[in-house]
């Protein structure tokens, strides 16, 4: 077991305190009075004149004397406040916030939170009887601002109901009471994508649904939509080589939401001129890439003729620093018809030389031969002609 420490429970009282009680001063002499005394916390409500001082301290014995015992001593300790307020016309509250040392609670503590006007819901987790855990590990998961806030752990006898709201938003509520641990708030946050949002997940018993306490919660990590958002892929909606230009349309990823006229909307008609196309390509079987880049929806640019090329496109949000590059649209190739000659120019050359070589060695040795067999048949004519002829 985790021993708990003053400062802990000191936290989690000043955090826990309604706004409204009154001023709330903390470690600090109380003006006006000779004592020099620092009382942990001090509530003045200048309207009602009530003073409520507490002091909060571990005991390391866990037993019922122990707790009573610290508890004199501490009024005691603070005696000389109460008499100079009340002179002031206050009424003057001085009490204890005991805690033991493996965790045991005084059950006197409970009186000490009723002054402080701590909600009952808060009063059950500081003294560690709270029974509905709080969520974790919430995250956001939104992409093209479909968005998601899913969390931990699922509930059992309780139930979670989330509530959002912006620096320029109002709380707005969803998945109330819900069982899940995954609640869709793309409608909430595409009223203002620009707004930062931070989500609450409230953990509620089911036996106090309609009760108004103050409940526990878990807040999520803040999400701005316009910068957090990833973006999906584009989509090459066409592409054509005409010659020497290669002209690609891209179709933008489209958003849960909807036009007047019931069209779906695009990521442009939000981001509108912080979106930029960048398009790669490259002649087919080869690996050395160019780009391109556009605030349109479309490319056109200068290729070799009669070259066939490979593409894909990305978006890219110029005013982020972070997930500034959506993902990568498929690869679409071009493919023009080519002329066989054009096709395989250079293994017909290679081959038609070798021909023409053999044809020529071909020549050269029947050339050869038909030359070496006339001679030989001349030296045979000489050698039957008499010597009388001569």
């Amino acid at each position: 077991m985790q021993i708990p420490t003053t400062t802990e429970e000191f936290d989690r009282l000043v955090r826990a305190i309604l706004d409204g009680v009154g001023k709330i001063s903390v470690n600090r002499i109380i003006l006006g009075c000779e004592s020099q005394l620092h009382p942990d916390i001090v509530i003045t409500d200048q309207e009602a004149k009530k003073i409520v001082i507490v002091d909060v301290t571990i005991t390391f014995e866990n037993r019922r004397q122990a707790f009573t015992d610290t508890r004199a001593r501490k009024r005691e300790k603070y005696a000389p406040l109460p008499g100079t307020l009340r002179g002031r016309g206050y009424d003057v509250t001085v009490d204890a916030l005991i805690v033991g040392t493996l965790g045991a609670w005084d059950p006197s503590n409970e009186r000490v939170l009723c002054a402080c006007r701590i909600s009952r819901h808060y009063a059950k987790l500081i003294s560690g009887n709270s029974e509905v855990p709080t969520a974790v590990n919430i995250t956001w998961s939104s992409i093209n601002f479909k968005t998601l806030l899913t969390w931990l752990p699922k509930p059992t006898n309780y139930a979670y109901t989330v509530e959002i709201f912006g620096i320029h938003t109002n709380i707005r509520r969803k998945c109330i009471h819900t069982k899940e641990t995954v609640c869709d708030v793309t409608d909430i946050i595409l009223e203002n994508v620009k707004d930062t949002y931070t989500a609450h997940i409230v953990s509620d018993m089911l036996s106090d649904i309609d009760d108004f306490d103050e409940k526990p919660y878990a807040a999520s990590p803040k999400f701005t939509p316009y910068k957090q958002t990833l973006i999906g892929k584009p989509t090459i909606q066409n592409s054509m080589q005409n010659g020497s230009k290669l002209i690609v349309l891209v179709q933008d990823p489209f958003i849960p939401s909807t036009s007047p006229n019931g069209s779906l909307k695009s990521i442009r008609d939000i981001f509108k001129d912080d979106l930029e196309y960048v398009l790669y390509y490259w002649k087919d079987k080869s690996s050395g890439k160019k780009n391109a880049k556009t605030k349109s929806n479309q490319f056109e640019i200068s290729v070799d003729k009669e070259e066939n090329y490979c593409f894909f496109v990305q978006a890219t949000i110029l005013s982020r620093t972070e997930n500034r590059n959506s993902l990568e649209s498929k690869v679409a190739c071009t493919s023009i018809s080519r002329n066989i000659l054009d096709e395989y120019r250079l293994e017909l050359f290679v081959i038609i030389g070798a021909a023409v070589l053999v044809i020529i060695i071909i020549i050269v040795i029947v050339s050869v031969a038909i030359c070496k067999c006339k001679k030989e048949k001349a030296a045979i004519v000489k050698e039957k002609t008499p010597l009388n002829d001569v």
